[in-house]
């Protein structure tokens, strides 16, 4: 029986590993994130700025930005929409693959409101350059060290990118590990509105 465990185990660890990325792998863009916010033709990028302390299991854990002198927050930004929340890194190409379906989403799907958060490690030179290049039109948000790493665990200590969150009046409705298709986020949008 143990050798069967062993083998669905590395099967598994096989199969997500092809669908997405490990969140806190070394990356070669460096350690430093550049902490102001970039505007691109299309997107903007902000740097978080605070996040709330972690909800009750399945609700979503608000966090922050400055928008020049204004205060955004997640909550704010998602009033009466579906929040599609989308951790994911230039560096990984599941996350790159499912980028043309939610700037599609973005564009298509007027009720829901979706940001990005961006596990850059270096510049934000790069991730400036992707969201221009790919005519990303929703925010994306970044962080360093403990306030990133406070953001990554509140939603379950983020293990690999890409990671979806579909979020409804403030609940958790469906989590999408590794890299996905426009219909199945499609389909989770839908059964939460």
């Amino acid at each position: 029986m143990k050798p069967l465990l062993a083998i669905s185990t590395a099967l598994v660890v096989a199969f997500v590993s092809f669908l997405a990325c490990g969140a806190n792998d070394n990356h070669p863009e460096g350690t430093a994130t550049t902490p102001v916010a970039e505007t691109s033709a299309n997107g903007k990028i902000y740097t978080l700025s605070s996040v709330a302390p972690k909800a009750a299991k399945d609700m979503m854990t608000d966090f922050s930005w400055k928008e020049g002198d204004k205060a955004m927050s997640l909550s704010k930004l998602g009033e009466g929409k579906v929040i599609f929340l989308n951790f994911w890194g230039t560096w990984c190409p599941p996350c790159r693959r499912e980028i043309p379906d939610i700037v599609a989403i973005s564009n298509e799907m007027k009720n829901v409101v979706v940001v990005g958060v961006a596990m850059e490690q270096g510049s934000t030179d790069k991730l400036s350059s992707f969201v221009e290049q790919n005519k990303i039109p929703y925010i994306n948000i970044v962080g360093t060290g403990e306030l990133r790493d406070k953001l990554t665990q509140a939603y379950g200590g983020i293990q690999y990118v890409p990671t979806t969150f579909i979020i409804a009046k403030g609940k958790i409705v469906a989590t999408l590990v590794g890299g996905q298709s426009k219909a199945a986020f499609t389909d989770a949008i839908k059964k939460a509105l």
